[in-house]
Parts: C-alpha cells; sequence; structure tokens
C-alpha cells in the first residue's frame, strides 16, 4: 500500500518538474538574447533613370502615312468590235506582261477582207487618175485659146486625184482596224482586273482590262501646316521647273509577318491646294517596286494597295535635343534630376519646354534644356518640385 502511494506521488511530480526545468532554460534564453538597437524609420527614396542630353544639330523626320497606288493606270477598251480569239498567257488578274507584248487579239479576218476591198478601190482610182491625165493631154493639144477649165480636163483632174486621195484614206484607216484588232501593252506592267475571255464577242469601247505600270509607284502622305514647316519642300509658282533632287527623301516601311520591311523614295511633288481636311498631300515616288532588294532577303515587292508608314527627312535644326517620348509631361514639361558631385541622391526640377515636333518614339526639343541635364524617363505617380530621388548608376 505505501508503494503505490508513492507511485501516484511521483505521478503528479513529474510534470511538475518538467514545466519548472522549461522555465528556467526559457529565462536563460532571454537573458542570453542579444538587445536590439533603436533606428530612426528610413522613407526609401525612389529610384529613376535619366538621360544626358546635349544640343546639337540634325534633321528632324516627319512621321506620316499613306496607302501605294500606281503612277500609271489604265482601262483597256476595244477600238473595234469582234470575236477574241487569243489572249496573252499572263491574261489574269495580277499577271506580269512586257512592252509591246500582244494582251488580246481578235479574229483578222473580217479586217483583212476590208484592206482587200479598199487596196481594190485604190488601184481603180489610181487607173482612172492616169486615164484622165491621158485624156487631159489630148484635149489640151487641141484646145483653142478661149477653152474653158472644163475642157481643159482641170475639174476632171482635180476630182480623179480626190478620188484617189480619198481610196488611200479608207485603205489606212481599213489597216489601222487590222493593226487594232490587237490590243498591245503601253507598257511593262501588271493586270489589276480582266473583263473579257477567249471566244468572247466585244463591240467597240468594250472595256478588256484594268493594267498599272510597273516602274514607279506613288504614295499621297498628308502633312499638316505645323509639319509642313519642319520639311525643305519648295513653293511651286507658275513656270519653274525643279528638279527631284530638291525635293526630300523618304522611307517607307510595313509589318509583313511579324517583320519590318523598307523601301526607299524621295518626295517629288506636292498636290495642288487643300484637301477639305485642310491637310496639304506630299506625293512620294518608289522607282521599280516590284524588282528584288539583297539587303533585305525575302522583302516582298511594294504591292498597290498597301498601307505603309513613311519616315520624310526633315530640314536641318539647330540646337535640337532629343529625348525618349516617356520624358515628356503633360503641358509640354519635363523633370531635370540636379545632382551635386559625389551626393548620393539628387532633386527633381520642373522645366518648361519648347517642343517642335513630337516623334514616333522621340521629341524633339529647341528650347528649355542646358547641355548636361539629365532628364527623366521613368514614369512617376506622384512627384513634386524639389523631391528627392536616386539615380541609376548608368545616369
Amino acid at each position: 500500500m505505501a508503494s503505490f502511494r508513492l507511485g501516484f506521488r511521483l505521478l503528479y511530480l513529474v510534470p511538475v518538474i518538467i514545466i519548472g526545468i522549461s522555465v528556467v532554460v526559457m529565462m536563460a534564453l532571454v537573458a542570453a538574447a542579444p538587445q536590439a538597437s533603436p533606428h530612426r524609420p528610413v522613407s526609401p527614396l525612389p529610384m529613376i533613370t535619366a538621360v544626358i542630353v546635349e544640343p546639337g544639330s540634325l534633321r528632324v523626320p516627319v512621321y506620316t502615312r499613306g496607302v501605294v497606288a500606281p503612277q500609271r493606270q489604265l482601262t483597256l477598251i476595244t477600238e473595234v468590235s469582234g470575236r477574241i480569239v487569243s489572249a496573252s498567257p499572263e491574261f489574269k488578274n495580277g499577271g506580269f506582261f512586257k512592252k509591246g507584248e500582244v494582251l488580246v487579239r481578235l479574229a483578222p479576218e473580217p479586217f483583212q477582207l476590208e484592206l482587200t476591198k479598199k487596196q481594190q478601190a485604190v488601184d481603180a482610182a489610181i487607173v482612172r487618175l492616169e486615164e484622165v491625165k491621158a485624156r487631159a493631154v489630148v484635149a489640151r493639144q487641141g484646145a483653142k485659146q478661149n477653152a474653158t477649165d472644163f475642157a481643159l480636163y482641170i475639174p476632171q483632174l482635180n476630182d480623179a486625184k480626190s478620188t484617189l486621195a480619198a481610196a488611200e484614206a479608207d485603205y489606212k484607216l481599213a489597216a489601222l482596224q487590222l493593226e487594232r484588232a490587237e490590243i498591245r501593252a503601253p507598257f511593262d506592267g501588271r493586270f489589276k482586273a480582266t473583263r473579257v475571255n477567249v471566244g468572247q464577242y466585244v463591240a467597240l469601247g468594250h472595256a478588256v482590262a484594268e493594267i498599272f505600270a510597273l516602274d514607279v509607284a506613288e504614295i499621297r502622305l498628308p502633312i499638316s501646316d505645323e509639319h509642313l514647316a519642319l520639311l525643305d519642300i519648295p513653293n511651286q509658282y507658275q513656270g519653274d521647273s525643279r528638279s527631284a533632287d530638291t525635293y526630300p527623301e523618304v522611307r517607307l516601311s510595313a509589318q509583313l509577318g511579324g517583320l519590318e520591311y523598307t523601301w526607299s523614295g524621295r518626295v517629288t511633288r506636292a498636290e495642288g491646294g487643300l484637301a477639305n481636311n485642310r491637310l496639304l498631300y506630299l506625293v512620294a515616288e518608289v522607282t521599280q517596286p516590284y524588282q528584288r532588294d539583297s539587303s533585305q532577303p525575302g522583302r516582298p515587292p511594294l504591292e498597290m494597295g498597301r498601307f505603309v508608314e513613311a519616315r520624310i527627312s526633315g530640314r536641318l535644326q539647330q540646337n535640337v535635343v532629343v529625348v525618349p517620348r516617356s520624358a515628356l509631361r503633360p503641358d509640354d514639361t519635363v523633370w531635370v534630376a540636379q545632382q551635386d558631385a559625389g551626393a548620393e541622391q539628387a532633386d527633381l526640377r520642373f522645366r518648361k519646354v519648347d517642343v517642335l515636333y513630337k516623334g514616333k518614339d522621340q521629341i524633339y526639343l529647341r528650347g528649355g534644356l542646358q547641355p548636361g541635364d539629365r532628364v527623366v524617363t521613368t514614369r512617376l505617380d506622384f512627384a513634386v518640385d524639389g523631391m528627392n530621388v536616386r539615380l541609376e548608376p548608368s545616369a
């Protein structure tokens, strides 16, 4: 019985001993822990990027856009009636052809027969003229001194000559009709649309096909008065003649299949007057738009109807500063980071700038900044004049 009581007491003493040991160990750990020294809370300064600007002389490019169109295009129309007996192998939408190539041929037999008839009329007129001439010689040899013009065969000769001239004119017209039975290409070109088929009968004035030339492509480029001042476009006066070299160069670009391709051209003229949208349209030309370019393997032809971006070389400007578009703030302002030598932070300063032109990716400024200024390019959600910032090491 005594041993049972001893075991029961030990059952309660073991947890008490364990708790006591735990408390002693905890107090020892707390006493041995390092003491934290108090620090003042520090607000992190925003990190920014900036570009150092240096004014210089450069040509400010003007960006616009337009649609490619052929310089020469026309509709082929029949000048005679007849049945189509053959056509060029390329007589189809998109087909190519060479200058002088026969595109469509009408049945020539009716025109050949008509030419034979006109030749007979010419021969008959020649015979009659010679006969009248012979009679005139005989009549004049026996004519009296006061003989009339009719007796001298003067009107008969004039009539015979006129008959021969008319017969020759009819022969030339018949030969021309035979020639017109073949419709030939007026230039190297391409079919935009074909309207007839072999075996079809076509009347005079029937539209056969729409074609365009391949030598030059044109692009109409809209320009506002503000941007026109950036370009060296000579004024056009009546009677003036100017070389194409006096107009600026232009680079056209288009995105095709995720790749960008370019074509070089030149502005050649300005269209007469302003359009209804109060814009002046310049016309740029690209020669041989369907030729390959060894410097751009895989570049497709500059197809008619393609929408392209245009970069026109501007006139030379002095003391111009170029910054990324992200640097410009509302109301034509920028932030400039001013940093003293050896300082770890910089101050933001508000600057009003004179914007010369807002390009596709860059802004061109001509006032408000000094050489060596650091223009902030980071977008800041909140900024005030004089705010402290940190600069990226590269800035």
